[in-house]
């Protein structure tokens, strides 16, 4: 669907109340690699990532977010000035939808940040792609993000067998009519 049907979305930096969530550059490389080298922070999305790893992976989305609006973004806390993690939007790997994921350091967790910065990508995603969901995927026993998505009126479906952890991971989707952003 996202390649196929040639969208793009727009890669402009959104701005919340609190946040700035714009495109990762070189220069966020040592923040990306704090989170993914953080174990609490990793728990529950397969454990730490080397700093080859996390880079290469910044990089992709890099490229993703400049050619498509696709991938990740920096969420940047504004009075800080500090990127305290990344949400975005990309395709779901088991299927056509379109998947909402994110995450956050540790001493962003518990003080609506991952709320704030999803809600702007579900009204982004509702506002400029002709879908009727999102859909978004989290471990069972991460009951901060299930309370996250549940905030935003995510509803659970079933599950989805994780393939780089081997994990059932609960599915949910969020319907726009459903959506108070969308």
């Amino acid at each position: 669907m996202l390649a196929c049907a040639g969208v793009m979305l727009d890669a402009d930096p959104i701005r919340t109340g609190r946040l700035e969530i714009r495109r990762f550059s070189e220069a966020d490389l040592d923040a990306a690699y704090a989170f993914n080298s953080d174990a609490k922070a990793r728990h529950f999305m397969g454990g730490v990532v080397s700093r080859t790893d996390s880079d290469s992976s910044f990089r992709r989305h890099i490229v993703s977010v400049g050619t498509t609006g696709f991938g990740a973004r920096a969420v940047v806390e504004r009075d800080a000035g500090l990127v305290v993690g990344y949400c975005g939007l990309q395709k779901f790997a088991a299927t056509e939808e379109v998947e909402l994921f994110y995450g956050l350091v540790p001493a962003a967790w518990g003080r609506g940040i991952a709320t704030e910065a999803s809600r702007a990508f579900v009204s982004l995603g509702f506002r400029s792609l002709s879908v009727d969901h999102l859909v978004a995927i989290v471990h069972p026993q991460n009951l901060g993000s299930i309370g996250v998505l549940e905030k935003l009126c995510f509803r659970r479906v079933g599950t989805y067998l994780h393939p780089r952890t081997q994990v059932e991971h609960l599915l949910l989707h969020l319907r726009a009519a459903e959506s108070t952003d969308g």
